[in-house]
């Protein structure tokens, strides 16, 4: 079971790690290009339940780069967070962000929700983002909590009992590897954990309720 599970892992950080080495090789990166290069990661990987870029934004860029998914057809594009109550709001003033800016897959209930979301808000996955950049690898959290559109209650907030192992890996530029300054954005795998664990064990093991 376990070395099924090292297999699944290294499997997952390979196709994450070549979805970096894409992203860095593309002088500018469209939705198109996203889509079209991260089909072949979801095959791959049936599993992962999202692919995310998220680019760094600076404060100062912030109204610019809004207003700049807005036109591109993103209706009501803005930098998210999750509010106290659960709901999302504007994020606050910030020296940089690292919103969701592509997803995929787009089409799948929820996903889409997660536009515009600062994964960088939320202060276990800001230190592994901080973590990847310094080792220059990727690095994952723990299970966490991860928006779903089917989680809405009435008021439209999130109660969620979802958990999610997020991976990130950083791309950055030549001139600074390795530090934080020279990210320009992370990709993020999403892998719901129980499903993810529940694809590691034999047959035998799932009939049993092991989990």
């Amino acid at each position: 079971r376990f070395k099924k599970l090292d297999l699944k892992i290294a499997d997952v950080e390979n196709n994450l790690h070549s979805t970096v080495d894409f992203v860095e090789s593309i002088d500018t990166l469209t939705r198109e290009k996203f889509r079209t290069f991260t089909t072949g990661v979801l095959r791959r990987n049936p599993f992962v339940l999202a692919v995310q870029w998220l680019p760094r934004v600076s404060g100062g860029e912030r109204d610019r780069f809004e207003s700049r998914l807005r036109q591109s057809g993103l209706e009501g594009f803005e930098i998210k967070e999750l509010g106290e109550d659960g709901g999302l709001r504007p994020a606050e003033s910030r020296d940089v962000y690292f919103p969701v800016q592509f997803v995929e897959p787009l089409d799948v209930p929820g996903n889409e929700q997660t536009l515009g979301f600062d994964q960088a808000s939320k202060s276990d996955r800001r230190e592994t983002m901080l973590q990847a950049s310094r080792e220059k690898r990727a690095a994952g959290t723990l299970s966490t909590f991860f928006l779903r559109a089917r989680d809405l209650d009435n008021e439209n907030r999130y109660h969620s009992e979802d958990q999610a192992i997020l991976l990130f890996e950083a791309a950055q530029r030549q001139e600074s590897p390795g530090s934080v300054e020279g990210v320009d954005g992370y990709v993020s795998l999403a892998i719901p954990d129980e499903e993810f664990l529940s694809n590691t064990l034999l047959p035998s093991e799932r009939d049993r309720g092991s989990l």
